[in-house]
């Protein structure tokens, strides 16, 4: 099950659930079994999540990349939460990119042992 929520603009987080067609709440803090926390606020937010929700013990994704830690990042830690930064998505993402847009492995061609083999024949650099 997927809930959106959104803390500053309860009716973005409807829309947004209107559109992936799942369920939206205005309060986090009474859903249960909660197993994946993705947190998209700008740093400026502040963000930390309800205790209720952080006792779960979710995988907390924070998408944002700067600041490298935010509060709900360290809220998480502390809790012994399994934390997801942004700049781990933001290189997975990356890599998933250049696969489907060269259609090579990007590790294959990262890796100069496997280029020099002609496992790789792109050019990277």
């Amino acid at each position: 099950r997927v809930v959106v929520c959104n803390p500053r603009t309860s009716a973005k987080a409807q829309k947004l659930a209107d559109e992936f067609k799942c369920a939206s709440s205005v309060d986090i803090s009474a859903l249960a079994d909660v197993s994946v926390l993705i947190c998209t606020l700008p740093p400026a937010a502040k963000y930390e999540a309800p205790a209720e929700i952080i006792a779960q013990k979710p995988v907390v994704f924070e998408a944002c990349y700067l600041p490298p830690v935010t509060p709900l990042g360290i809220q998480a830690a502390k809790a012994k939460c399994k934390v997801v930064k942004g700049l781990d998505m933001l290189i997975a993402q990356g890599i998933e990119q250049f696969e489907l847009w060269i259609g090579v492995s990007a590790w294959m061609c990262w890796i100069p042992s496997r280029r020099r083999q002609g496992k790789c024949t792109t050019k990277l650099i």
